[in-house]
Protein backbone atom coordinates (compact mmCIF):
# COMPACT_ATOMS: atom_id res chain seq x y z
CA UNK A 1 0.00 0.00 0.00
CA UNK A 2 1.12 3.63 -0.64
CA UNK A 3 0.26 6.64 0.96
CA UNK A 4 -2.67 8.32 -0.33
CA UNK A 5 -5.67 10.86 0.24
CA UNK A 6 -8.76 9.33 0.57
CA UNK A 7 -11.79 11.38 0.21
CA UNK A 8 -15.53 10.53 1.77
CA UNK A 9 -18.68 12.01 0.10
CA UNK A 10 -21.75 12.44 2.06
CA UNK A 11 -24.61 13.59 -0.46
CA UNK A 12 -27.85 13.99 -1.68
CA UNK A 13 -29.37 11.95 -4.26
CA UNK A 14 -32.63 11.65 -6.42
CA UNK A 15 -34.18 8.56 -7.58
CA UNK A 16 -35.89 11.28 -9.98
CA UNK A 17 -32.62 12.99 -11.42
CA UNK A 18 -29.86 10.57 -13.18
CA UNK A 19 -28.60 13.63 -14.60
CA UNK A 20 -28.42 15.77 -11.58
CA UNK A 21 -27.15 13.16 -9.77
CA UNK A 22 -24.39 12.40 -12.05
CA UNK A 23 -23.20 16.35 -12.39
CA UNK A 24 -23.28 16.85 -8.40
CA UNK A 25 -20.55 13.30 -8.50
CA UNK A 26 -18.51 15.30 -10.96
CA UNK A 27 -18.71 18.14 -8.61
CA UNK A 28 -17.78 16.25 -5.27
CA UNK A 29 -15.09 14.32 -7.45
CA UNK A 30 -13.55 17.37 -9.14
CA UNK A 31 -13.34 18.67 -5.82
CA UNK A 32 -11.20 16.11 -4.00
CA UNK A 33 -8.79 15.48 -6.88
CA UNK A 34 -8.03 19.20 -5.92
CA UNK A 35 -8.00 18.60 -2.44
CA UNK A 36 -5.05 15.84 -3.36
CA UNK A 37 -7.54 13.36 -2.92
CA UNK A 38 -6.50 9.86 -5.30
CA UNK A 39 -9.72 8.15 -3.99
CA UNK A 40 -12.69 9.50 -3.63
CA UNK A 41 -15.81 6.82 -2.29
CA UNK A 42 -19.53 8.18 -2.99
CA UNK A 43 -22.47 6.29 -0.98
CA UNK A 44 -24.35 3.19 -1.85
CA UNK A 45 -26.68 3.48 -4.61
CA UNK A 46 -25.70 7.64 -4.80
CA UNK A 47 -25.69 7.37 -9.34
CA UNK A 48 -29.59 6.24 -9.25
CA UNK A 49 -30.50 7.29 -6.63
CA UNK A 50 -31.38 3.99 -3.70
CA UNK A 51 -34.59 2.22 -3.80
CA UNK A 52 -36.37 -0.57 -2.81
CA UNK A 53 -39.58 -0.06 -3.77
CA UNK A 54 -39.02 1.42 -7.16
CA UNK A 55 -35.99 0.01 -7.76
CA UNK A 56 -37.18 -1.36 -11.37
CA UNK A 57 -37.63 1.85 -12.57
CA UNK A 58 -34.29 3.44 -11.75
CA UNK A 59 -31.61 0.67 -11.93
CA UNK A 60 -29.42 0.62 -15.04
CA UNK A 61 -26.82 -1.26 -16.93
CA UNK A 62 -23.48 -1.12 -16.41
CA UNK A 63 -22.91 0.34 -19.89
CA UNK A 64 -25.24 3.00 -19.42
CA UNK A 65 -23.96 6.22 -20.88
CA UNK A 66 -23.67 7.67 -17.36
CA UNK A 67 -21.60 4.55 -15.74
CA UNK A 68 -19.59 5.70 -18.89
CA UNK A 69 -19.25 8.88 -17.56
CA UNK A 70 -17.94 8.00 -14.03
CA UNK A 71 -14.93 5.94 -16.29
CA UNK A 72 -13.88 9.07 -17.94
CA UNK A 73 -14.88 10.92 -15.18
CA UNK A 74 -11.96 9.12 -13.04
CA UNK A 75 -9.53 9.50 -16.16
CA UNK A 76 -9.72 12.77 -16.44
CA UNK A 77 -9.33 13.88 -12.94
CA UNK A 78 -6.84 10.68 -12.07
CA UNK A 79 -8.51 9.73 -9.54
CA UNK A 80 -9.76 6.37 -8.45
CA UNK A 81 -13.71 6.70 -8.07
CA UNK A 82 -15.94 4.54 -6.57
CA UNK A 83 -19.63 4.93 -6.33
CA UNK A 84 -23.14 2.89 -6.06
CA UNK A 85 -25.66 2.42 -8.26
CA UNK A 86 -28.98 0.48 -8.96
CA UNK A 87 -27.75 -2.08 -11.55
CA UNK A 88 -29.55 -4.16 -13.51
CA UNK A 89 -27.92 -7.46 -14.93
CA UNK A 90 -27.92 -8.79 -18.22
CA UNK A 91 -30.36 -11.07 -17.68
CA UNK A 92 -33.01 -8.29 -15.86
CA UNK A 93 -31.81 -8.78 -12.42
CA UNK A 94 -31.17 -6.20 -9.98
CA UNK A 95 -28.26 -5.75 -7.78
CA UNK A 96 -26.91 -3.49 -5.81
CA UNK A 97 -23.50 -2.43 -7.15
CA UNK A 98 -20.26 -0.48 -6.51
CA UNK A 99 -18.46 0.94 -8.93
CA UNK A 100 -14.90 1.17 -8.53
CA UNK A 101 -13.40 3.48 -12.11
CA UNK A 102 -9.67 4.11 -12.12
CA UNK A 103 -7.68 6.87 -13.29
CA UNK A 104 -6.63 4.48 -16.58
CA UNK A 105 -10.07 4.43 -17.57
CA UNK A 106 -11.17 0.61 -16.33
CA UNK A 107 -14.20 0.37 -14.46
CA UNK A 108 -15.30 -2.75 -12.79
CA UNK A 109 -17.48 -3.34 -9.83
CA UNK A 110 -18.26 -5.38 -6.71
CA UNK A 111 -22.09 -6.20 -6.41
CA UNK A 112 -23.62 -6.11 -2.24
CA UNK A 113 -23.46 -10.03 -1.42
CA UNK A 114 -25.63 -9.78 2.23
CA UNK A 115 -28.96 -7.80 1.92
CA UNK A 116 -31.07 -6.36 4.47
CA UNK A 117 -34.48 -7.37 5.04
CA UNK A 118 -36.55 -5.23 2.73
CA UNK A 119 -33.44 -5.80 0.09
CA UNK A 120 -33.57 -9.57 -0.15
CA UNK A 121 -37.43 -9.95 -2.09
CA UNK A 122 -36.29 -7.39 -4.70
CA UNK A 123 -32.02 -7.69 -5.32
CA UNK A 124 -30.34 -10.54 -6.05
CA UNK A 125 -27.14 -11.16 -4.13
CA UNK A 126 -23.75 -10.95 -5.51
CA UNK A 127 -21.15 -13.94 -5.66
CA UNK A 128 -17.34 -12.85 -4.95
CA UNK A 129 -15.71 -10.46 -2.56
CA UNK A 130 -14.91 -6.76 -3.30
CA UNK A 131 -10.65 -6.70 -3.33
CA UNK A 132 -8.96 -4.87 -6.39
CA UNK A 133 -6.03 -4.70 -7.31
CA UNK A 134 -4.80 -0.61 -8.00
CA UNK A 135 -1.78 1.64 -8.51
CA UNK A 136 -2.10 2.30 -4.27
CA UNK A 137 -2.45 -1.09 -3.46
CA UNK A 138 -5.38 -3.56 -2.50
CA UNK A 139 -8.78 -1.53 -1.95
CA UNK A 140 -11.64 -3.50 -0.73
CA UNK A 141 -15.43 -2.61 -0.83
CA UNK A 142 -18.42 -3.56 1.90
CA UNK A 143 -21.23 -2.47 1.13
CA UNK A 144 -23.93 -1.00 4.36
CA UNK A 145 -25.48 -4.44 5.30
CA UNK A 146 -22.40 -6.03 4.58
CA UNK A 147 -20.32 -5.05 7.50
CA UNK A 148 -22.25 -6.13 10.27
CA UNK A 149 -20.53 -9.69 9.18
CA UNK A 150 -17.22 -9.71 10.96
CA UNK A 151 -16.08 -12.55 8.93
CA UNK A 152 -16.29 -10.51 5.20
CA UNK A 153 -14.42 -7.96 6.78
CA UNK A 154 -11.81 -10.44 7.85
CA UNK A 155 -11.63 -12.15 4.09
CA UNK A 156 -10.87 -8.79 2.50
CA UNK A 157 -7.75 -8.55 4.52
CA UNK A 158 -6.54 -11.56 4.40
CA UNK A 159 -6.74 -10.69 0.65
CA UNK A 160 -4.54 -8.34 1.89
CA UNK A 161 -6.96 -4.66 1.45
CA UNK A 162 -5.47 -2.33 3.36
CA UNK A 163 -8.39 0.15 3.12
CA UNK A 164 -12.06 -1.35 3.03
CA UNK A 165 -14.75 1.46 1.70
CA UNK A 166 -18.16 0.93 3.11
CA UNK A 167 -20.99 3.19 0.84
CA UNK A 168 -24.07 3.34 2.75
CA UNK A 169 -27.82 3.99 2.32
CA UNK A 170 -28.99 3.86 5.93
CA UNK A 171 -32.18 5.43 6.32
CA UNK A 172 -32.99 8.35 8.71
CA UNK A 173 -32.27 7.77 11.94
CA UNK A 174 -31.05 9.93 15.01
CA UNK A 175 -29.03 7.62 16.39
CA UNK A 176 -27.13 6.59 13.35
CA UNK A 177 -23.61 7.64 15.14
CA UNK A 178 -24.51 5.58 18.66
CA UNK A 179 -25.28 2.51 16.07
CA UNK A 180 -22.30 2.68 13.87
CA UNK A 181 -19.87 3.03 16.95
CA UNK A 182 -21.18 -0.12 18.22
CA UNK A 183 -19.38 -2.38 15.59
CA UNK A 184 -17.40 -0.30 12.92
CA UNK A 185 -14.39 0.05 15.16
CA UNK A 186 -14.24 -3.07 15.88
CA UNK A 187 -14.06 -4.25 12.17
CA UNK A 188 -11.70 -1.64 11.54
CA UNK A 189 -9.31 -2.76 14.74
CA UNK A 190 -9.19 -6.41 14.22
CA UNK A 191 -8.49 -6.35 11.18
CA UNK A 192 -6.17 -3.83 11.05
CA UNK A 193 -8.02 -2.03 7.71
CA UNK A 194 -8.59 1.73 7.41
CA UNK A 195 -12.82 1.67 7.20
CA UNK A 196 -13.85 4.47 5.11
CA UNK A 197 -17.80 4.93 6.03
CA UNK A 198 -20.04 7.15 3.80
CA UNK A 199 -23.70 7.26 4.05
CA UNK A 200 -26.63 9.11 1.54
CA UNK A 201 -28.41 12.08 3.12
CA UNK A 202 -31.54 14.13 2.25
CA UNK A 203 -34.58 12.75 0.35
CA UNK A 204 -34.14 10.16 -2.86
CA UNK A 205 -37.07 12.12 -4.12
CA UNK A 206 -39.64 9.55 -3.96
CA UNK A 207 -40.46 10.05 -0.40
CA UNK A 208 -37.34 7.92 1.38
CA UNK A 209 -34.88 10.00 3.61
CA UNK A 210 -31.45 8.97 4.89
CA UNK A 211 -29.31 10.12 7.85
CA UNK A 212 -25.89 10.97 6.69
CA UNK A 213 -22.97 9.99 8.72
CA UNK A 214 -19.20 9.72 7.02
CA UNK A 215 -16.98 8.51 9.60
CA UNK A 216 -13.20 7.04 8.97
CA UNK A 217 -11.55 4.93 11.28
CA UNK A 218 -7.70 3.69 11.45
CA UNK A 219 -6.58 0.51 11.75
CA UNK A 220 -6.52 1.01 15.25
CA UNK A 221 -10.19 1.37 15.50
CA UNK A 222 -9.77 5.53 16.18
CA UNK A 223 -11.51 7.87 14.14
CA UNK A 224 -9.43 9.95 11.96
CA UNK A 225 -12.45 12.26 10.77
CA UNK A 226 -15.96 12.41 11.12
CA UNK A 227 -19.17 14.35 10.21
CA UNK A 228 -23.30 13.43 11.66
CA UNK A 229 -24.95 16.09 10.45
CA UNK A 230 -27.20 15.31 7.25
CA UNK A 231 -25.32 18.12 5.52
CA UNK A 232 -23.57 17.72 2.13
CA UNK A 233 -20.04 17.29 3.15
CA UNK A 234 -16.62 15.80 1.60
CA UNK A 235 -14.16 14.52 4.08
CA UNK A 236 -10.45 13.83 3.32
CA UNK A 237 -7.59 12.44 4.98
CA UNK A 238 -4.44 10.77 4.90
CA UNK A 239 -4.09 7.19 4.61
CA UNK A 240 -0.67 6.06 6.16
CA UNK A 241 1.38 2.91 4.56
CA UNK A 242 4.40 2.75 7.23
CA UNK A 243 0.74 2.38 9.46
CA UNK A 244 -0.80 -0.67 7.91
CA UNK A 245 2.75 -1.87 7.87
CA UNK A 246 3.18 -1.73 11.37
CA UNK A 247 0.62 -3.94 12.25
CA UNK A 248 1.12 -6.30 9.23
CA UNK A 249 4.92 -6.68 9.98
CA UNK A 250 4.99 -6.16 14.15
CA UNK A 251 5.78 -8.11 16.36
CA UNK A 252 3.55 -11.10 17.44
CA UNK A 253 4.25 -10.37 21.24
CA UNK A 254 3.60 -6.60 20.76
CA UNK A 255 -0.21 -6.25 21.35
CA UNK A 256 -1.00 -2.80 19.84
CA UNK A 257 0.90 -4.32 16.66
CA UNK A 258 -0.90 -7.57 16.77
CA UNK A 259 -2.00 -8.73 12.97
CA UNK A 260 -5.32 -10.21 14.93
CA UNK A 261 -6.63 -12.76 11.46
CA UNK A 262 -2.41 -14.32 11.12
CA UNK A 263 -3.61 -15.82 15.02
CA UNK A 264 -6.76 -17.76 13.85
CA UNK A 265 -6.70 -21.36 15.05
CA UNK A 266 -8.08 -22.42 11.57
CA UNK A 267 -8.40 -25.97 12.66
CA UNK A 268 -11.11 -24.67 15.04
CA UNK A 269 -12.93 -22.85 13.08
Amino acid sequence: MKDFILGLAQIETSCLDLGGNLEKIEQYTVGAARKGASVVCFPEGALTGYTVQRAGEVAVARNHPACLQLAALARREKIILSCGLLERGEDGALFITQLLCMPDGRCSGYRKTHLGGKEAGVFRPGNGLGVFETDLGKLAIAICYDTHYPELVQALSLRGAGVVLAPFASPQDPLRRETWMKYLPARAYDNRVYLGCCNLTGNNGIGESFSGGTVLFDPDGEILCESFSREETLLTAAISAQRLEEYRGGAPQTLPYRYFPAGRRTELY
